[in-house]
């Protein structure tokens, strides 16, 4: 699609008041224009996030790009728009699926490298993503602010990952995910969700957050994944080895299961009974 829009949180005092990011691409010479009264701080996301997109692997798209960050007559500061951004741009371009932004608001600053940097206010932004009934994407740095805001389920992101069906996962390198396990016990969530992940990714994650965690485990796995840049879809688990691991998971003390992208009819009937046993 040549327009994605992903909802974010301004910062006025203790309010966060909802900011709509909209990209479109368009045909002609390549550019990047940003309104919707951005502050130079806001401005600079342009480069930020072309580094980002580049170094994680996706394709900056070679067009002329506008992203309006509205209202328009509310001032926009900080770094906090930069994920937002970045995710419109990849839905827009069709490098990640749009409708698995549409339930989320996300806030995150971009280092060049792809990965998440913290923001401020992430308490209130919490509480207004509640009160709207919306999922809320944040740095794992910011974790423990938004925690305070119970009854909302808080999603942890490292990076601007590489292929579409991610999104806004763990990260693929151990240390990623140590690093995570160990910043969200001391929280003492309700479920800790492994989600996006391929089966293998998903047995070691398991693995390494146990060390650092007693409580539930939800785990969401993919039966394949993208590469980039060939596009292709590699990986594939068959439906039997998949409930195997199922099993084994069910050992270490996952209480919940479901599919993510790429799992067929077959996998799913074949893990609702591998489950229940």
């Amino acid at each position: 699609m040549a327009v994605a829009v992903v909802k974010s949180r301004a910062l006025a005092g203790m309010h966060a008041p909802e900011v709509v990011v909209e990209a479109h691409l368009a045909n002609g010479l390549p550019a990047f224009t940003l309104v919707g009264l951005p502050e130079t701080e806001v401005k600079e996301a342009r480069d930020r996030v072309r580094a980002a997109i580049q170094n994680a692997r996706y394709e900056f798209p070679a067009r002329r790009i506008t992203v309006n960050l509205a209202p328009a007559d509310l001032p926009k500061e900080s770094g906090r728009f930069d994920l937002p951004i970045a995710l419109a741009i990849l839905a827009a371009s069709g490098q990640i699926p749009s409708d698995k932004l549409k339930h989320a608001e996300f806030a995150g600053e971009l280092a060049l490298t792809g990965e998440l940097r913290p923001v401020r206010g992430a308490l209130a932004m919490a509480l207004a993503t509640r009160a709207v009934g919306r999922q809320l994407v944040l740095p794992v740095t910011s974790a423990s602010e938004a925690a305070l805001a119970t009854g909302l389920p808080v999603w942890i992101g490292i990076s601007v990952e590489r292929h579409g069906a991610k999104l806004t996962g763990f990260g693929r390198e151990d240390q990623d995910f140590e690093d995570v396990a160990q910043a969200l016990a001391p929280l003492k969530p309700d479920v800790i969700s492994i989600m996006h992940t391929s089966p293998n990714d998903t047995d070691e994650a398991i693995d390494i957050l146990r060390k650092h965690w007693k409580g539930p485990i939800g785990a969401y796995p993919e039966s394949g994944y993208f590469k980039m840049p060939e596009w292709t879809f590699v990986d594939i688990i068959p439906p039997d080895e998949l409930v195997a691991k199922s099993r084994a998971w069910k050992r270490k003390g996952v209480t919940a299961f479901g599919g993510c992208c790429g799992l067929g009819p077959e996998h799913i009937s074949a893990l609702s009974e591998a489950f229940k046993s």
